[in-house]
């Protein structure tokens, strides 16, 4: 591809190249590699400046807007693809339009805007009509996202289900890998279901290890560590959450950055390295400080919110999420464990079908329980906590949910 896009820079064929180096973005953001994405959108960027209202110069519009939203600046989204929409409908470009009304229909939701589901519908219908396969498919991705934003990991599952199979019947291969390699452990693991998400995960990270690059492969280490964590591995779970936090970095978009910073440090956490901790809750909450609206970075948010009550830095990350005008659930969930209302944020992740941190935070509740002399309280919320551990071997937290048993006697 970069030998194509040089050859037609040589022929001086500046829209072909633009396109061409549209291309070479998109594969280095599936890569995970969000500065070499950049280098090439500016060049796109570059190449169509200053020409005629053009095919390229819209397509051009649309990507800028979509890498907006990917790096939840959805204001900016919002707005520059309502322009390239304004554009495409004019110059009669439909596939674009599709393409676009996705991307400012995601912008709307993640800012809690209802009619953003309305327009990511109009997109997938107009891709749909119009065969446009990989619009059609990421529409129907963006759409199985947006209900685990809403905190809904039922439909989040289905609808990743849906996506699967109808790339999986046009031979999508790309989209497969996208779900296969992200969605589909994160989702198994919320769900409680951690022999499947971890034999899904280490396929993942053995592709890797042979030289495959994968957008979400911070992830597939962090779902790992967690789950080694949970059955007493504190050394694999350290060393997955340093591998987490290496790989993510260069991820860069809030949606992976941030949820993955999260489950990392409360592995630090967990196996005592507070240093480490420490050091990633203050990464986290200076980039949090610099989104004007928090979007996708809310996943995983309780997590990060319970590192921060642990080493006595609150505030620190209250000050950042609070102004978020879109109380997702997650965001309610993260303020509830920040004001130590760990029994609530165990409701909350019960209503979001999120088993594994419903029976986390239920712990924390017990022995917050446990200190305050409230022997009943805390018993139930062990009760709810040990029979979830229990069924998928997750000692550790067996073990401290039994003395805190013990301790409640």
């Amino acid at each position: 591809m970069s030998e194509a896009r040089a050859g037609l820079l040589a022929t001086g064929d500046r829209e072909a190249a633009a396109e061409a180096s549209l291309m070479l973005a998109d594969i280095a953001w599936r890569q995970g590699l969000r500065d070499e994405m950049d280098g090439y959108l500016e060049e796109a960027r570059a190449l169509v400046e200053g020409t005629p209202r053009s095919r390229a110069q819209v397509a051009v519009l649309c990507e800028v807007a979509r890498y907006e939203m990917l790096a939840d600046r959805l204001e900016n989204a919002r707005e520059l693809g309502g322009e390239a929409l304004r554009l495409a409908e004019e110059l009669g470009f439909d596939d674009l339009r599709a393409h676009v009304l996705n991307t400012v229909g995601a912008a709307r939701a993640d800012l809690g805007e209802e009619e953003g589901f309305a327009e990511l519908e109009e997109s997938i219908a107009l891709a749909t009509r119009l065969n446009s396969i990989p619009d059609m498919l990421r529409g129907h991705n963006n759409l199985t996202a947006l209900h685990i934003l809403k905190g809904d990991l039922t439909r989040t599952r289905a609808a990743s289900e849906k996506t699967l199979e109808l790339a999986k019947h046009f031979g999508h291969r790309g989209q497969v890998r996208f779900i296969e390699a992200g969605a589909d452990v994160a989702n198994r693991y919320m769900a409680g279901e951690w022999d499947d998400a971890l034999e899904r995960a280490e396929s993942v990270i053995a592709e890797a290890e042979a030289g495959a690059r994968f957008y979400q492969l911070g992830l597939m280490y962090a779902v790992r560590g967690q789950i080694r964590l949970g059955r007493g591995d504190a050394n694999g779970a350290e060393s997955d959450a340093e591998l987490t936090v290496e790989l993510v970095r260069p991820v860069k978009d809030p949606q992976a950055l941030y949820p993955d910073l999260a489950m990392a440090a409360a592995i630090f956490l967990s196996v005592g390295n507070e240093a480490r901790a420490g050091q990633t809750l203050t990464e986290v909450v200076a980039g949090l400080r610099e989104l004007h609206r928090l979007g996708f970075a809310v996943i995983e948010l309780p997590l990060q919110a319970w590192v921060a009550v642990t080493l006595g830095r609150t505030s620190d990350l209250v000050e950042v999420i609070e102004p978020e005008p879109f109380k997702s659930p997650w965001l309610r969930a993260a303020l509830a464990v920040a004001s130590r209302d760990f029994r609530a944020a165990a409701d909350l992740f019960s209503g979001m079908s999120i088993v594994s941190y419903e029976a986390f935070f239920s712990l924390r509740a017990a022995e917050r329980f446990v200190e305050e002399g409230r022997r009943a309280e805390a018993d139930e919320q062990l009760r709810r906590a040990l029979a979830f551990y229990r069924s998928v071997g997750a000692t550790r937290y067996v073990r401290e949910g039994e003395a805190l048993l013990a301790a409640s006697a």
